[in-house]
Formats: C-alpha cells, structure tokens, sequence
C-alpha cells in the first residue's frame, strides 16, 4: 500500500455549492492506494478521519494538469467526480501517476485473465471485448462474468453511486445493489433491469433472474454473443454435478465431431450449418467454450433443443453422403458391415489412442483394450527383434 500527504485542491464554486466566482484553496488530505480502493483522509487532532473512497474499478484515469497550479498538481478520473490533488513537488506527483496507473493496469490484466485463466481468444472475441470495455470503467466488469462479486457495502463507496457523483445512503437516495458488480448505484444507474448472473451459474447452477446496474445490463448486452468462459477451465466440476450440464456437453461434443466431419469439404450442408448455427461456429471448434448467450438458454431450458437440432441436421447429412460415410469405421472386434461413427455416443465407444471406433457391446466383451492398438505394439516389437 503506498501511502503519502498531498494536497487535494477544493473548488469552492462547484455545480452544487457556490453560484458565486470562483475561488480556490488547499485542504491537506491523506492519499492512501491501495490495489482495491484510493481513500482520501482528513487528519484532526492527529487522527485520520475517512474523507472518501474511490474502487480502482472505477477510475478512469490519471493525468498531469499543471493548470492547477503547477508540475505538482494531477488530476484523478473516478466515474464519479474529479479528484485535483496536489503532491509535495513534480517527483511525487510524478511517483504517484506512475503509482496509480500500475495499479490500474495490474486491475485489468487481473479481470482479463479471471475470464480467459490463460487462454487465448479469437481475433472477433477480442475486438468485441476491447470495444466493450473501452472505456476504462467498464474494465472491472470483466471479472465478474466468472466470479460471483463480494459485496463491500456502501462505506467503501464512501456512499456515493458507483456510476456517477451521487450521493446514496438512507439521508440520500435509496442505494440498488448490482447483483453482477456488488456495487451500489443511485437509481438512474440502476432502474431493475434483471438478468441471470453468469458467474452464479457457471458455479452454483443458480439460474435466477436478479436486478443489474444499467452499465452492467449494458456490458452483458455488449459480449453476450462472445464465447468468452470456458467452462472446463473455470468450473469443470459442474460437468459432473449438474445432470443438464452433463447433458450438453455430451451435445457438444458430438456437434464438434460432426463439424470436423462437415468442415472436410465445403459442402452445401456445412454452409447450411453455419447458417443454423446464427454466428456461433465456434460451437465447431470446442465443446467447452461458453458464452453468455449460450448461459442464457440454459436457463431458458431451450439451448440442447437447439442443440439437438443442429446434430439431427448434421447427422443426416453425414449418413446420407458418400464422401462422409468414407471415413467412417467399421468396428474391428465383430467386423459388421454395418458403418459407425464416433459421434455416435450411445452405441459406439473411441479410443482415446488411435481413435478407432468400437461397438460399445463389443468392448464391454472383449475387455482387453483397442485390438488395433494392440496389433501395433505386437508390430513394434517384432520390428525391434529384427
């Protein structure tokens, strides 16, 4: 925590407190930064008394405005008012743009890497979540699609509206709660728009509807078509505990292996497919990618009806087409004419190995692994004693 006397300078003719010409003067406050919050102290009678108290998310910016008296002087961008410090000399106030601005950017990287935990997003996905958080405030609202929020209450707000410079309190205007952000907003900011919670989805399977900021409701209608959570990275343990879950991925996977099967050739049914699909094709690269469209759905209950649409479609197309049957399997334990694919979950079994397609019921016989796997290490070996 970095922590130094500045001087923050008062305009006695503000908006809201003096129609009369402007005059100006110095209060000495306390400045202490810390990686959540920037508060500001009054010191009387050698005590510290809590002035304000501004969340990194919501600050937008720091820059230097000799304007205000000179080198030493900055000014301080939170969402909801106009901070004008003045440090001790030009160094501090220097040591303290450069303070503020790592932490600002130690905040964002912290929010990008809560949704991507280290993976990459297509070219698409990030220009619509550099669009959709271009304005710095809007940057903390990444973090949250994947983590359910803290609530810190009002206090830390120093009970103004985290959108704006109202003041919100039980002697002001009734504080809403953001159930996206856990932040507090006056009733412009928030007039009880409700949405489900992506975060409470992805880790408690809650799929209530529940009252959101307008600037949330704003981020969510910005990204919600952007396959940004992967599930298998952020909670896979809801494969295993949810039954619909469960049940959707087995959807995925196998719309996944039918598109590798359509995208072999630029066939009229792969086109048809992408059109199906509405600008999600990413449903064709990863069975575990997730976006908020996609969470929103599920909690309608129709996302495996449009799911098993688009594998009823894609089915048919790969048993009815010549080139498509080609590369399809025939299972090497019974050696039936019959032709099976991989995709075909309730009847056939992979191995994870060589990828080779089995009748489920004759790998429940056989119970001696893949056969074909096995010919090849009988192969290798006889190659190495020769």
């Amino acid at each position: 925590m970095a922590s130094r006397s500045l001087w923050k300078m008062m305009d006695l003719c503000g908006a809201l407190e003096c129609p009369h010409p402007p005059v100006q003067t110095w209060m000495p406050y306390i400045f202490s930064l810390s990686l959540e919050s920037l508060k500001c102290f009054q010191v009387r009678n050698n005590e510290r008394m809590l002035s304000d108290s501004h969340g990194i998310e919501t600050i937008r910016d720091i820059l230097p405005d000799a304007s205000l008296g000179g080198p030493s002087c900055f000014k301080i961008l939170p969402a909801k008012a106009v901070l004008k410090p003045q440090a001790g000399n030009a160094e501090e106030a220097v040591l303290w743009r450069e303070l503020v601005r790592k932490v600002l950017a130690s905040y964002l990287e912290t929010a990008e890497e809560a949704v991507t935990l280290g993976g990459s997003l297509d070219k698409n996905c990030q220009e619509v979540l550099q669009f959709a958080t271009g304005e710095r405030e809007n940057g903390f609202l990444l973090q949250y699609l994947v983590a359910i929020p803290t609530e810190k209450g009002l206090d830390s707000q120093g009970c103004f509206c985290a959108g704006c410079s109202r003041q919100i309190g039980f002697s002001f205007v009734r504080p809403k709660l953001c159930a996206f952000s856990g932040l507090y907003y006056c009733d412009i900011g928030h007039q009880d728009d409700a949405s489900v919670i992506p975060a409470r989805i992805i880790h408690n399977w809650d799929l209530t509807k529940r009252p959101i900021c307008r600037q949330a409701l704003k981020f969510l209608m910005q990204i919600r078509a952007q396959p940004l959570i992967n599930l298998q990275l952020v909670n896979t343990s809801l494969y295993e505990h949810v039954e619909q879950i469960h049940l959707i991925r087995g959807c995925r996977k196998q719309l996944k292996l039918l598109g590798d099967y359509l995208s072999l050739y630029q066939s009229r049914a792969l086109t048809e497919l992408s059109r199906r699909l509405n600008h999600r094709n990413y449903l064709l690269e990863s069975p575990h990618k997730y976006s908020v469209a996609d969470l929103q759905q599920i909690a309608d209950g129709v996302y495996e009806g449009f799911l098993n649409t688009l594998i009823g479609f894609a089915s048919q197309h790969v048993y009815h087409c010549d080139l498509c049957t080609q590369r399809g399997f025939i299972c090497q334990i019974c050696h039936h004419h019959d032709i099976i694919f991989p995709f075909e979950f309730d009847t056939t079994v992979r191995c994870g190995e060589c990828k080779t397609v089995f009748h489920q019921s004759c790998q429940a016989v056989v119970k001696k692994g893949c056969p074909r796997c096995a010919r090849r290490r009988k192969y290798q070996e006889q190659s190495t004693f020769t």
